[in-house]
């Protein structure tokens, strides 16, 4: 949670920055974002390896 433009703490930030990251990397390599999200909340997140497979590269 953030609290005035901070996170209470840095264990919060570091969650908050995983799934940020997590979400962009998918973003950038053409997974639409709800499913990448749907997938984590799930507990069968992508991995890298399926990410870039998809993508192309």
């Amino acid at each position: 949670m953030k609290v005035s433009g901070q996170f209470q703490s840095e264990e919060t930030a570091g969650h908050y920055a995983a799934v940020k990251s997590y979400i962009e990397t998918c973003y950038r390599n053409g997974i639409n974002e709800v499913a990448a999200l749907t997938r984590l909340c799930n507990g069968n997140p992508y991995t890298v390896k399926e990410i870039f497979a998809d993508s192309g590269e």
